[in-house]
């Protein structure tokens, strides 16, 4: 009984991503979330990423290049443009997003250095990497509160594993899900290997097999698939 309780205190310790985060309900996340009718209506990067470079950068001469890739019905996709005006093609790849995936934009850009800059010409190239995770008017619910995924987890994976050494590989898996229209978990998978075939096949089973969520909602209130991505320790 002691070494099963020390086994779970331990899974919820590796989880310490979960706990409530102010900034991202869903502390997987990496990157700012930002509502899928906001992408939908953007012309300008700035628009949809909050710390864009122009925060940064007093004056930004010119764009060498801009990269953005996204996950559309389960595919990566990458348009790329030299410019801070989204494309139609990029515009139409955000449009297809998939809700709850991360949006990565690689930009280099050439911008003024006041300090180093006495003369007035010329100006220095940077490279950034930016991110926001797109997400619908209303998320997904799990029953309990996002806080309880890992209790959950514990229960179905720790307490069916007796080797302490292998339980601690859970803390090196990443685990991805849709939750659909109807509140169920779709498409389950193992992203990442915790490099124990018994642990990724008890965390896959684990994940298929969670409670049903309320299901999440666009603007109009109509239900929608949301896409999740579970990792034990830090950001996905």
């Amino acid at each position: 009984m002691k070494k099963s309780l020390i086994l779970l205190l331990s899974l919820l310790y590796f989880a310490e991503g979960f706990t409530q985060n102010p900034k991202r309900e869903f502390p997987a996340r990496m990157w700012p979330l930002v509502k899928k009718e906001k992408v939908n209506e953007a012309r300008l990067m700035s628009e949809i990423i909050p710390d864009y470079p122009q925060e940064y950068y007093s004056k930004i001469l010119n764009y060498v290049s801009v990269d953005i890739t996204a996950m559309c019905d389960g595919k990566m996709i990458t348009s790329k443009s030299k410019s801070d005006v989204l494309t139609d093609e990029q515009k139409n790849m955000l449009v297809n997003a998939d809700l709850g995936m991360d949006v990565i934009i690689e930009i280099k850009f050439q911008y003024k250095d006041p300090a180093n800059d006495i003369c007035g010409g010329g100006g220095k190239i940077k490279s950034m990497n930016m991110g926001v995770t797109v997400v619908p008017e209303t998320e997904a619910e799990y029953p309990g509160g996002f806080k309880q995924i890992p209790i959950d987890l514990a229960k179905n994976v720790i307490s069916k594993i007796s080797d302490t050494i292998t339980s601690e590989k859970v803390r090196l898996a990443i685990v991805t899900f849709a939750v659909n229209e109807q509140g169920k978990i779709v498409n389950a998978k193992i992203t990442k290997s915790s490099t124990s075939d018994e642990v990724d096949k008890l965390l896959l089973e684990a994940a298929s097999n969670m409670q049903n969520w309320i299901p999440a909602q666009n603007s109009k209130g109509i239900k929608v698939k949301q896409e999740f991505c579970v990792r034990f320790r830090s950001g996905c």
